[in-house]
């Protein structure tokens, strides 16, 4: 696992390794001097393999950079979930006899270091700042660090500084992960490198992430499920990995994901069951806003049908059509070849709006925002895109006469039935005057 973990960072050195989401992102090669100055700060506090260091805060890229450390140096990690109540936080590092504690600032806040008496020194996830130290030497070393990681490495910390004592077997112990607790204090279960190795393989055997790849880690990395299938896997084959660094709603969850494009997101079933209760709900109060739209269109042809001079101009626009469907057969303009013609017509701008209306519900699915100025701007901007759009629909469909398009057209065409009408004679005859004063003014080809 070791010798992975080493590879990896070598191999990956200009790689991007740990993002928090909207935050700081560090490389392979920042990991691995990060590493190499925690190492400072263990031989300063005395800290020898086999030694535990426990771990507790929210995932984060320093709280990987903690966790590597501690294994790469031959100590036993024992990760504490964040959301532990601050009694069994003071049980889990007592027991584990831990002599270091990293802890996410948040945590730390809650905690008494009276209650802790064996651990040589307490250091912020956020910043790897000493909190609470016991060791005149972990001071001096946390605070002259810099330099002594300078004269560590005097020249340029380079991959090929990079070496970490491998396990010296498959049953060495490597964590310490606690149980929730829920009937009593936590329960410490002992994991060698040899469960977490066959873990690890086994993802990339059923999964196989490439370098580079992204994957969004959700699930808290203190539980073994998501230190082992985000962090560890991730980490041994040169994953880009992103940490939420928040509760993961679904909201938070669709947003990242929609951001990050991730290879793998490993989640448990109830968050999936809320994202798609979500998804649901909104796609059900779009249909429902979709269907009033319907209903409003339909109600104002209704009654512009219903008033007598709209129904007047619905006649001529019923002798347009005829006069273009006999141009559009070939026959000469004339009343009596006009008016056997249909009325209806698959370019009509009744159809653009239909078309204009069902296009637009399927592109404000996806694009949604619960900010009203910023839904009204998107809507406005979008617009000419969802015009362009049904425009051409209208085009190609004018153009085809296979059965695809005429389902597609179908919808537009029974629409025609309230704003066109039959015409009279009249309107016929004005119709084809208008259609060969158009004809007149085109350009002969």
């Amino acid at each position: 696992m070791i010798e992975l973990i080493e590879n990896s960072i070598k191999k990956n050195w200009d790689r991007k390794a740990f993002t928090d989401f909207n935050g700081e992102s560090l490389q392979y090669k920042d990991v691995a001097r990060k590493i190499a100055k925690m190492h400072l700060l263990f031989e300063a506090a005395d800290i020898r393999p086999g030694d535990k260091i426990a771990l507790c805060g929210r995932n984060s890229g320093n709280w990987c950079v903690a966790f590597l450390a501690t294994i790469t140096y031959g100590a036993v990690i024992v990760p504490i979930l964040h959301e532990f109540k601050p009694d069994n936080v003071h049980h889990i590092v007592n027991h584990s006899e831990a002599r270091l504690l990293f802890v996410g600032d948040q945590v730390w806040e809650n905690l008494n270091e009276n209650r802790m008496p064996a651990l040589q020194g307490i250091i912020c996830v956020k910043d790897f700042t000493l909190v609470n130290s016991r060791s005149e030497k972990l001071s001096f070393a946390r605070k002259h660090l810099n330099a002594l990681f300078g004269q560590r490495f005097p020249m340029m910390f380079l991959r090929e500084h990079v070496h970490f004592v491998p396990e010296s077997s498959p049953e060495q112990l490597a964590v310490i992960n606690y149980t929730s607790g829920t009937t009593g204090f936590s329960k410490g279960v002992m994991l060698p490198y040899r469960s977490l190795m066959s873990n690890v393989l086994f993802c990339n055997r059923t999964i196989g992430i490439a370098p580079g790849d992204n994957i969004v880690s959700m699930l808290p990395m203190g539980h073994v499920f998501g230190l082992v299938y985000d962090f560890l896997y991730g980490v041994c084959f040169g994953a880009h990995l992103y940490f939420l660094t928040r509760m993961p709603s679904p909201k938070v969850i669709m947003t990242t994901v929609a951001a990050i494009h991730p290879r793998i997101l490993s989640c448990v079933p109830l968050v999936i069951e809320k994202i798609f209760k979500t998804e649901l709900t909104n796609m059900g109060t779009l249909l429902i806003d979709s269907a009033v739209k319907v209903v409003i269109m339909l109600g104002y042809f209704v009654f512009c049908a219903s008033v007598k001079d709209v129904r007047r101009v619905f006649m001529y626009h019923g002798a347009e059509h005829k006069t273009i469907n006999c141009f559009e057969a070939e026959k000469e303009l004339t009343v009596e070849n006009v008016r056997p013609c249909t009325r209806l017509h698959k370019r009509c701008g009744t159809s653009f709006l239909l078309f204009v209306m069902l296009i637009s519900m399927i592109v404000f699915f996806f694009v949604r925002t619960d900010v009203f100025w910023l839904r009204l701007i998107t809507r406005i901007c979008l617009v000419p895109f969802i015009a362009g759009i049904s425009y051409e629909v209208i085009r190609w469909a004018g153009n085809s006469e296979s059965s695809f398009v005429k389902i597609v057209s179908a919808p537009g065409l029974c629409l025609q039935k309230l704003t066109t009408a039959e015409p009279d004679a009249s309107q016929i005859e004005c119709a084809i005057a208008a259609m060969k004063g158009v004809l007149e003014d085109e350009p002969e080809e």
